[in-house]
């Protein structure tokens, strides 16, 4: 058993592990998001609709 096995497992682990940690915050996100009487952000409607791009 050379370096490369256990380099290779522990990569992989490493993704499976990132990738359900991220499926459940996306979950915890979606279940916020339809929870009713959370104070939503007020940055969205901070920022004017009809501005124009800097470079114009």
């Amino acid at each position: 058993m050379d370096w490369t096995s256990p380099v290779g497992a522990i990569a992989f682990f490493t993704l499976l592990i990132s990738a359900t940690l991220a499926l459940i915050s996306k979950q915890q996100i979606e279940r916020r998001i339809e929870t009713d009487g959370v104070l939503h952000s007020t940055w969205a409607n901070a920022k004017l609709s009809h501005g124009k791009p800097a470079d114009v």
